[in-house]
Formats: C-alpha cells, structure tokens, sequence
C-alpha cells in the first residue's frame, strides 16, 4: 500500500510506535483529520492513527485564513515582480510569520479557554484583514469548526 503523508508522521503506519508531531511544526487541523481519512481508504495501516499520534501543545494552528493570505501574498509578487515564489499556498510562510511575532495560536491555547482563544483568533484574522483588505475571513465558520 502507498500512503501520501504530508502531516501526519509516516512512522504511525508502525503499530507499534507512537509518532510525533512536534512544537516546531505548524499544523492545519481539518487538513491532517483529511490527510488520515484518505489513507485510512487506501489500507488498513492507519487503523488506530488517533491513539498512537502526539501533538505538541505547542504546535502553531495554520487556519484558512493563513493559507489564503499566502495566496494572496503570491499573487501580489506576481504583479509587483513579474515572478512567483512558488508556494504551495498552505499558509505556511503566514503561520510562521504569526509565530515570530508571537501572535500566532498555539494547539494549548485551542484546548485551555475557548472563549480567550476566539478572542486571540478574532485579532489575528482582523489583523491579516486590516494587512490584505481583499482578504475575506469567515471567523465565525472558521471558530465552530474548531469548536468540535
């Protein structure tokens, strides 16, 4: 069986071991609940993924906002430069960024107070609004999906 593997550590095929996912890494939740349910068709090797995969309370969330800001970032060197970066466009560059200034959100912030983290993740998405006014954010969609 071929797995494709983008978050999700390749070792959780390995029954037997627990696989890490660490603080340095930034991580789009429905992205990784995706990635797994299309491997989980491909073969059986996944089966149990949930319980033996570790996430760092201090990996950095990438949100769909984030990953739209770095299309629109790509864009934007396109008629500056006349040339792309070429990313991927999965809001790595934007998360990164959110994480050098210390405005990102973190997996711990998510699962302590609900409340304070809809707050943080308010500012951030109308700070990324204010920076890229044709930027559309549905905070409120955004917020119940990691509610669940």
């Amino acid at each position: 069986v071929e797995y494709d593997f983008h978050l999700l550590p390749s070792g959780v095929i390995n029954k037997n071991a627990i696989s890490f996912i660490g603080n340095g890494v930034v991580i789009h939740l429905p992205g990784l609940f995706e990635e797994a349910e299309k491997n989980l068709h491909k073969g059986k090797g996944l089966e149990g993924w949930e319980s033996r995969t570790v996430i760092s309370d201090r990996a950095h969330i990438v949100f769909d906002f984030h990953q739209a800001v770095d299309g629109v970032q790509e864009q934007q060197r396109q008629e500056q430069a006349g040339k792309n970066l070429g990313t991927t466009k999965k809001g790595i560059g934007p998360v990164y960024a959110s994480k050098a200034s210390r405005t990102g959100l973190r997996i711990c912030d998510l699962l302590s107070d609900f409340d304070e983290f809809s707050k943080r993740f308010r500012l951030l998405a109308e700070q990324y609004k204010a920076m890229y006014p044709i930027l559309t954010v549905d905070i409120e969609g955004e917020l119940e999906k990691l509610k669940v």
